[in-house]
């Protein structure tokens, strides 16, 4: 029930009763022909359609414009693992989307000294925005977002580590200095467009802030499902309320201790003497 082509018209054709003219309806434009895979991509795209449950896929099918999303592609990565042996980072597939794309790239790896921004989209021109991933989200999971956003240099921060051998970055302020370094590597003057998802969103707030200290212009900040700079996440929050909580209900329960003498002892001080004084 899934249309192949979607085409959208300002107005419907209609007749002289007012009824649309299906016969006065615009042919869809031609698709990708099918191109039959053979040998090693065959194989390949076997995995594509198993992961998509699709029933084929040619060689020239784009994984994304197939269907597939972020949970999709980690399902496609363990899946050629499994079938391959080779291990594959979510960036290959976004440079490959296609079985005759990624078949000869498969087992590579990113390199340590890649650059941080991944482009995502078609646009060659147009405003640059930079747009910050979620906590150990690779720049594939922002694929959706850059396509709907047309006209628009969509280039994504990936975290360092989490696709190459890297030591990560340990902190909100560190990731934002990598950040500011990779953007003014780009584009060396403002004004700047950022933008952030969930946890990413705090790391944008940041950079920006970065930048602004530096004498540079941000003119959009984006912050998309994100907590309030400053805030603790809802669910951190909420944890540190019930833990709270959960301390004062503790502290009603517990009884009142105290001490009680012994039995058949008495409760009179202990007289102690010094030497060559009285007792006391």
């Amino acid at each position: 029930m899934v249309p192949t082509t979607v085409v959208l018209l300002a107005t419907l054709p209609r007749g002289r009763t007012g009824k649309v003219d299906r016969a006065a309806l615009p042919a869809p434009p031609p698709t990708r022909p099918y191109r039959a895979p053979d040998g090693y991509e065959r194989q390949l795209a076997e995995v594509f359609a198993d992961v998509l449950s699709l029933e084929r896929v040619g060689l020239d099918d784009d994984f994304i414009e197939l269907g597939g999303d972020s949970l999709g592609a980690l399902e496609l990565m363990a899946a050629i693992v499994d079938r391959f042996g080779v291990e594959m980072t979510a960036s290959v597939l976004l440079d490959a989307p296609t079985p005759a794309e990624l078949a000869p790239r498969l087992g590579s790896r990113r390199s340590r000294h890649a650059p941080l921004a991944v482009s995502l989209g078609s646009a060659v021109a147009g405003v640059r925005f930079f747009c910050v991933p979620g906590g150990g989200a690779p720049a594939l999971t922002l694929r959706a977002l850059a396509g709907v956003l047309t006209g628009v240099r969509f280039s994504a921060l990936q975290a360092r580590g989490l696709e190459e051998q890297a030591l990560p970055d340990r902190s909100v302020r560190a990731l934002a200095r990598r950040n500011v370094h990779e953007i003014r590597r780009t584009s060396p003057h403002g004004p700047y467009h950022l933008g952030g998802f969930s946890f990413g969103g705090l790391v944008a707030f940041e950079t920006a802030v970065m930048l602004q200290q530096m004498g540079e212009r941000v003119s959009i900040l984006v912050l998309i499902d994100a907590p309030a700079p400053g805030e603790l996440p809802f669910a951190v929050a909420r944890v540190g309320r019930a833990r709270r909580a959960r301390g004062r209900t503790d502290r009603a329960r517990a009884p009142t201790l105290t001490r009680c003498p012994r039995p058949g002892r008495s409760r009179v001080p202990r007289r102690s003497t010094r030497a060559g004084g009285r007792g006391s």
